[in-house]
């Protein structure tokens, strides 16, 4: 599955970069109940249910690009975040590419959606 927009927000870049970059401060979402970090490059989210969700840093460019594997045991795949500097806003270009593990449920794409609908929602209120 593939997913991608773009979101443009009334901040300045390097404070968009350093609230989507530092891993324990996940509070900006709300499908996350607590984040734990294990090094510079790996943390886990879990969700309000505590399922947990592993994350590895893959690629990082400061103001510019933020590119994370992830993975639990329905899924893995990755998600990225560029940024571009708008004068005062910043927009970020989302992409999601994820490949189906373990879960044969026929809701599992529309659960998929949702909560990339909710990713781009908390993102909008960041701005």
């Amino acid at each position: 599955m593939h997913f991608e927009s773009t979101v443009i927000l009334d901040k300045e870049i390097s404070t968009v970069y350093s609230m989507l970059v530092d891993s324990k401060n996940n509070g900006w979402r709300r499908n996350v109940k607590e984040t734990k970090v294990i090094d510079a490059t790996h943390y886990i989210e879990y969700t309000l249910k505590n399922y947990p969700t592993f994350f590895t840093v893959i690629k990082k460019s400061k103001n510019k690009l933020y590119c994370l594997e992830i993975i639990n045991n329905k899924l893995e795949g990755m998600l990225t975040y560029e940024f571009v500097k708008k004068e005062k806003q910043t927009e970020i270009s989302v992409s999601f590419d994820i490949q189906v593990l373990n879960e044969k449920s026929l809701f599992f794409k529309r659960k998929m959606k949702k909560a990339w609908q909710i990713l781009l929602e908390d993102l909008k209120q960041l701005g």
